[in-house]
């Protein structure tokens, strides 16, 4: 007797609720907290008749008279646009993938699929040859964009990286990003210069039978007898230049002897170029040392 008076009490009580009784012990009776936990850590899964709201991370039973059901939340069978536990992923960038001729300081700015937690130096990297840039970063929710502003300005006609990594999670689930990259290369503004010299500029009693190198901060073209000329006082001194497969190293060999004790002048012109597509030219430069 005592089994079927429980059963005919657990039918009245399950008759209460289906007929509109806004008790919401009807509907918290059968669980804790007003549902189960779902997240992540159990793959949003819940009870059969229960779904999943990214609203507050509860399941939510789907035959629920709305009085019964949790206050915060929207009505349980209809999906929340954040019950996504799928992997937000990045849908562009700007600048793209493999752009070419990129302003210095343009700002870098990523799209996401959805509502990301705010990107940082940790997770949105920017690097140039292996070398993390400095930078700000924003998000705005409401476009799901990420913004890199870099500090100064970018090297010219570099290959710039930039790395998403699944330290990034959707705001709600907090499911990994799906990693992502892609590479750009900044505006080649920057002319070549000259970085080093053998001999140096000034240098003294340099033998007479030495060879004139010169090293440039990048790729040139345009480096010959007419560009990278070679003079004592108003007379010019007759060789023949030669370049290094890095087309960053070129060597004039005198064709004979330089003039002893005598002051020798290096001249290089604009006709020197570097290889980006702006073929930016060489500030004439001119360097002296002394033979013995």
């Amino acid at each position: 007797m005592g089994r079927i008076a429980g059963a005919l009490l657990c039918l009245g009580v399950l008759a209460l609720c289906v007929f509109g009784t806004t008790n919401v012990s009807c509907y918290s009776a059968p669980t804790p907290a007003c549902g189960f936990q779902c997240n992540a850590a159990n793959q949003f899964q819940c009870p059969a008749d229960y779904t999943c709201s990214m609203a507050d991370g509860v399941c939510k039973l789907n035959s629920a008279p709305s009085g019964t059901r949790c206050p915060s939340d929207a009505p349980p069978d209809v999906p929340s646009p954040d019950a996504d536990p799928t992997n937000p992923f990045v849908t562009g960038s700007d600048p793209g993938d493999g752009a070419i001729n990129v302003a210095r300081n343009a700002p870098i700015k990523v799209f996401f699929s959805m509502d990301v937690t705010p990107p940082d130096a940790g997770d949105f990297r920017v690097t140039d040859n292996g070398v993390q840039q400095p930078g700000t970063y924003t998000y705005e929710p409401n476009t799901k964009t990420a913004t890199f502003t870099p500090t100064g300005a970018l090297e010219g006609g570099h290959a710039i990286v930039v790395v998403l990594t699944s330290d990034i999670t959707s705001a709600v689930a907090h499911s990994p990003l799906t990693p992502h990259a892609f590479t750009f290369t900044t505006f080649d503004d920057e002319p070549p210069m000259l970085a080093s010299s053998i001999p140096l500029d000034t240098a003294t009693m340099v033998p007479t039978n030495t060879t004139i190198v010169v090293v440039f901060s990048e790729k040139v073209t345009g480096v010959d007898a007419t560009s990278f000329t070679v003079a004592q006082g108003a007379t010019g001194i007759a060789g023949t230049v030669t370049a290094n497969a890095d087309q960053m190293t070129y060597t004039f060999t005198p064709s004979a002897a330089l003039p002893a004790a005598s002051v020798i002048t290096v001249t290089l012109s604009a006709a020197i170029k570097d290889v980006s597509p702006n073929a930016n030219p060489l500030v004439p430069t001119a360097f002296s040392f002394t033979t013995q």
